[in-house]
């Protein structure tokens, strides 16, 4: 069954939440204020959150930045006495899927359920744990290959982690991957389409982009070559790296894909993304992989991330050559 948090100083307004979800086929679970809502949503991953505006210890617009910090994917329904357009706005900016004011209305809550419960629904039914898997191991294989010659671009090792397959909401994206929060990035990111379409990424914080480009061109950080170098010099490194990647993913899944150019980007990961903004609707598949060059102090992701349409076209490959199902 589906559970809801609700955060609430009022044990009045606690109780009448409490009962709504309830009578919507939701358990609950309840939390005095802010900074115990974040507690107990770290813990226990409710489906949904109600969250009051007006709470001692951390209100509610507090505890919902924090959230969106801290890169949680929960829908969040603010609920208040405040009426101001200023402080739905607010709410809204921050990541809430919907803003009830108190009393709250059982028929407006309902209906801010249902785009919530569509999206769980969905969300649930896309990936198996064994296409996951089979889809780990592919991304390994090709991540390891580019790592390989990285490797040797830079004359040291380079340690890879376990990659992550995750599903989300369009339109949720941006609190579940952290590094969509980041202000600024060095990435490079490359599309494909075929019979599979989306987009590829190789992202570095600034300091290690500097770190690496430094170590393949001998400037130094701060120097007046140093900004004209990054563009070309990580552009190169995105084309080794990304083209392992999707070469390998296309080889073993018997497909051919089509590469744009991989273009330099700094910025926003949500910016890098474009055509797949989290204002889209729909799902969308997130594989991640994190590597880190001990040597040199620095580290950096490859993102791939694809629609729903295109995931359910790899993992037919992958049952078809792999007996995945």
């Amino acid at each position: 069954m589906a559970t809801a948090l609700i955060v609430d100083d009022s044990k009045l307004a606690r109780v009448l939440a409490s009962k709504l979800m309830r009578e919507a086929g939701y358990e609950t679970i309840e939390a005095q204020n802010g900074r115990q809502g974040i507690e107990r949503a770290t813990e226990l991953h409710p489906d949904v959150i109600l969250l009051d505006m007006l709470m001692p210890e951390m209100d509610g617009v507090q505890a919902l930045a924090e959230m969106k910090e801290m890169g949680m994917d929960i829908p969040v329904i603010m609920l208040t006495a405040d009426i101001q357009v200023s402080v739905k706005e607010t709410c809204l900016n921050l990541g809430a899927a919907a803003f009830l004011n108190k009393p709250v209305n059982k028929k407006k809550l309902m209906a801010a359920l249902v785009p919530i419960q569509q999206r769980r629904q969905s969300t649930q039914m896309v990936v198996t744990e064994d296409q996951k898997d089979a889809f780990k191991e592919i991304l390994n294989i090709g991540v390891g290959k580019a790592a390989s010659s990285l490797s040797e671009m830079l004359d040291c090792p380079i340690k890879l982690e376990v990659p992550v397959v995750s599903v989300y909401a369009a339109d949720a994206i941006i609190h579940g991957v952290k590094e969509l929060s980041a202000e600024r990035l060095a990435s490079v990111r490359l599309d494909f389409k075929g019979q599979v379409n989306g987009s590829a990424a190789l992202i570095f914080p600034p300091v290690s982009a500097v770190k690496l480009v430094g170590s393949l061109t001998g400037e130094i950080a701060g120097s007046p070559d140093m900004d004209s170098m990054m563009a070309g010099t990580l552009n190169e490194v995105g084309n080794v790296v990304l083209n392992c990647v999707m070469g390998t993913v296309g080889n073993l899944l018997y497909t051919h894909l089509d590469y744009s150019l991989p273009a330099y980007f700094e910025g926003s990961l949500f910016e890098l993304m474009g055509s797949k903004a989290p204002n889209e609707h729909g799902i969308l598949i997130v594989v991640q992989t994190v590597f880190t060059v001990e040597e040199l102090k620095a580290e950096g992701s490859v993102f791939l991330v694809f629609d729903v349409e295109s995931f359910e076209t790899m993992m037919t490959g992958l049952a078809q050559h792999y007996a995945v199902s």
